[in-house]
């Protein structure tokens, strides 16, 4: 069986793998964030404590964000 995407023959398996690319890429992404949320709990407990400098935290966030936007990125472009 042959779908048309986009003015282009795709045929059904092919659209089953894209799928499962698209599900494997989507658990990596809920992973990345599940232990993003975990330090941010670590953070803020930390900064509740007095620990955590305000600088070491906008640093931290702002690395996660740029990993998190990375990851992304290479899911949106992946072929």
């Amino acid at each position: 069986m042959e779908l048309g995407v986009n003015k282009t023959k795709v045929t059904e398996k092919e659209l089953i793998t894209k799928i499962v690319v698209m599900q494997l890429q989507i658990e990596n992404l809920t992973k990345a964030l599940d232990v993003l949320t975990q330090e941010v709990k670590i953070l803020t407990a930390f900064a509740d404590q007095g620990r955590g400098s305000l600088r070491m935290l906008l640093f931290l966030g702002a690395l996660w964000t740029g990993i998190i936007a990375f990851l992304s990125f290479i899911a949106g472009h992946s072929k």
